[in-house]
């Protein structure tokens, strides 16, 4: 049976915090991230908007995948751009 002390975290059983990483799990950004970044956030916005608004339109509907997928490139978008904002 476990003693009922305070976890000490880790799968080996040592201190410390399992979940700490030495760099962000994307990776540390550089220039390459630039590039792809800048052509990335208008595909995604345009995408978004398309979807989004042209269906609805169209078909004077609301669909539940172009509001999902809306939200996705928005959430895209939001995260290309604070990529870029910690590009070195």
């Amino acid at each position: 049976m476990a003693s009922p002390g305070p976890p000490t975290g880790g799968a080996g059983g040592g201190g410390g915090n399992p979940f700490a990483h030495a760099t962000p799990p994307g990776g540390i950004p550089n220039t390459t991230d630039t590039i792809l970044a800048s052509i990335f956030i208008p595909l995604f916005f345009a995408v978004g908007l398309y979807f989004h608004f042209r269906l609805f339109k169209a078909y004077n509907q609301k669909f539940i995948w172009s509001i999902l997928c809306f939200g996705f490139c928005m959430a895209r978008i939001a995260a290309l751009s604070l990529r870029l904002a910690t590009v070195k």
